[in-house]
């Protein structure tokens, strides 16, 4: 598995940041900035943990992890997000994202947002047939979200960009 994502924080002047995450990641760029990029490499199908500090003048003000699922089953494009179970458009959005249920819809799909630090931003929700379902997330900062889908016994997770 080697994919890109990017994790951000909000931004406060003056301050420093220094993030750390797993060691079979790599950094693209900096890791003293408010936003991260990493090649995600390694083991699909597992926990990890990325945490960042924020200091000002050698005080450190907030220091926060993130535990998140790595799923390598899931493959997020830049102007959507297809598989059997759903499509999300539009992504990047500047708040609401239309989820459409696809294939079959026997089972219902519960859905819930997380931001990312692993906070509960939205849901559950829960789909149930062919009905198109606006995700509202106007109320959020711009940022990446991961949006959790739980069908049954398995689970899929969708990043979804809020960009204003």
């Amino acid at each position: 598995m080697n994919d890109t994502d990017t994790f951000s924080i909000t931004h406060v002047p003056g301050a420093e940041y220094l993030w750390t995450h797993p060691a079979d990641w790599t950094a693209i760029g900096s890791t003293t900035d408010d936003t991260l990029i990493v090649s995600v490499g390694g083991s699909a199908y597992v926990f990890v943990q990325v945490c960042v500090t924020m200091t000002i003048q050698d005080c450190t003000l907030d220091s926060t992890c993130a535990t998140l699922w790595v799923d390598g089953s899931v493959d997020v494009e830049g102007q959507g997000t297809n598989d059997t179970w759903f499509t999300v458009h539009p992504n990047p959005s500047a708040g609401v994202f239309q989820v459409t249920p696809g294939g079959s819809h026997s089972e219902p799909t519960e859905l819930r947002v997380y931001d990312a630090l692993g906070h509960l931003v939205a849901g559950p929700v829960l789909l149930n047939g062919p009905q198109t379902y606006a995700l509202r997330l106007e109320g959020q900062s711009s940022g990446v979200y991961f949006m959790h889908a739980l069908r049954g016994a398995e689970t899929k997770v969708v990043e979804l960009l809020i960009q204003r």
